[in-house]
C-alpha cells in the first residue's frame, strides 16, 4: 500500500556492508517484485533485503526508545484505528505530517557508542529523493514516510528477522493471537499478545489487534478460500483475502502505521510493485557491527498452544488472515 516512487537507481551511494546481501525471491514470475509493464526485474540487493542480519538486530533490540507514539483521538483520548471493526470510538489522528516532497523517518540518537543508546523518532523532510549521504553517527533514516506507532528500532527488529519475542516465528505468532482473540474475545489478551509474545511496542501491537478484529470482521469469507498471495505473473495481482483487508484497513491505517517493510526495503512473501520499494541503508552503528547482544532469553508465549498443533484447531481463515495481516503492511 504505501507508495513511495524510489527504485534503488535513485541512490548513488554505497551501502555499508551491514546487511548482508541474500538471494533474491521469486515472488511474480522470476522477479522478486512486480516490474512495471515493459520493464525488466530490478536488481535485488543495495539496500533491498529479505532479512537482517542478526548482530543488526541485537543492536536495535538495544535501544531505548524516548518518544513513543501514541494511538490517541484528535482530543487525546481513546480511539479507534480502523472503523471498519465496529468499535464505538473517536477515529484516531495519524502523526504529525511535514510538508515536503520527500518525507522519511529517522532515529536520532544521543549518547556515544552505540548499544544500548537512546533515540527519538524524527521526520526528515527533504527536496532530493536521493538520501544515501543524510546518515550519521547520531542520526539514521529507517524508513521512507513519515513515522507512525510501528517505526521504532523494536519493532523494525521483529519485521527485519521474521521472528517474535516468543521464538515462534511472525506468522506462528500472529495465528496465536488470532486464536486467542476467537477462543475468548478477550481484546486485551489480544494486545498483551501482539506486545508481549510478538514483543511489538504497546501502541504498535494496539494498532494491529485493532486491525485483526476488522480483518476477522469484514474478509472471513475472502480468506476462508485463500490460494496464492499473488496471481500469475505478469500481472501478480494480489488474492482477494489481501485485497479485502487492504480495503478495510484504508489509507488512513498507514499514515499511523508509520513502517511498511516496503518503505523500509525488506520484502516478504507477497509481491508488490518494485517502484514501492524504497532501499534503506539499516546501518545503526556508522559502519560498524558491535556485539549488542544481551543475555535476555525469549519469553513463552502466553497462549500456551504447541505451535504444531495450530493447524488442527484453528480454523482456515483464522491462519489465513494471520499470516496476511503481517505480511502486508509489515
Amino acid at each position: 500500500m504505501k507508495t513511495a516512487n524510489f527504485l534503488s537507481f535513485l541512490f548513488v551511494g554505497t551501502f555499508a556492508a551491514v546487511v548482508a546481501e541474500k538471494v533474491a525471491p521469486e515472488l511474480c514470475g522470476e522477479c522478486w517484485c512486480i516490474p512495471d509493464e515493459g520493464d525488466s526485474c530490478p536488481a535485488f540487493g543495495n539496500g533491498i533485503t529479505n532479512k537482517l542480519d542478526q548482530g543488526v538486530v541485537d543492536i536495535l533490540n538495544s535501544f531505548v526508545l524516548k518518544n513513543e507514539f501514541e494511538l490517541k483521538s484528535a482530543d487525546g483520548g481513546p480511539c479507534n484505528p480502523v472503523p471498519a471493526n465496529g468499535i464505538v470510538l473517536p477515529e484516531c489522528v495519524g502523526p504529525d505530517i511535514p510538508s515536503g516532497p520527500y518525507v522519511s523517518c529517522a532515529m536520532k540518537f544521543t549518547g556515544e557508542g552505540c548499544c544500548g543508546r537512546e533515540y527519538e523518532l524524527v521526520n526528515y523532510v527533504s527536496d532530493d529523493p536521493d538520501i544515501s549521504q543524510v546518515n550519521n553517527e547520531s542520526f539514521v533514516i529507517t524508513h521512507r514516510e513519515a513515522c507512525g506507532v510501528c517505526s521504532s528500532a523494536q519493532d523494525l527488529a521483529i519485521l527485519g528477522t521474521g521472528m517474535a519475542k516468543s521464538g515462534l516465528t511472525v506468522d506462528a505468532q500472529a495465528i496465536a493471537c488470532g486464536f486467542l482473540f476467537f477462543a475468548n474475545k478477550d481484546f486485551d489478551k489480544l494486545v498483551q499478545c501482539f506486545a508481549v509474545d510478538m514483543g511489538y511496542t504497546s501502541s504498535c501491537a494496539l494498532l494491529w489487534s485493532h486491525a485483526t478484529g476488522a480483518t476477522a470482521a469484514n474478509c472471513a469469507s475472502q480468506c476462508l478460500s485463500q490460494g496464492d498471495n499473488n496471481g500469475p505473473a505478469p500481472e501478480c495481482k494480489v488474492n482477494a483475502c489481501i485485497n479485502c483487508t487492504e480495503t478495510v484497513l484504508g489509507e488512513g491505517y498507514d499514515m499511523i502505521l508509520g513502517r511498511a517493510g516496503t518503505a523500509s526495503g525488506l520484502t516478504n512473501s507477497i509481491a508488490r510493485d518494485c517502484s514501492a520499494f524504497s532501499p534503506i541503508n539499516h546501518d545503526y552503528c556508522n559502519g560498524t557491527t558491535p556485539s549488542c547482544k544481551t543475555d535476555e532469553s525469549l519469553t513463552g508465549p502466553t497462549t500456551s498452544i504447541a505451535a504444531n498443533n495450530f493447524a488442527l484447531s484453528v480454523p482456515f481463515f483464522v491462519l489465513s488472515f494471520g499470516f496476511t495481516l503481517l505480511q502486508m503492511h509489515f
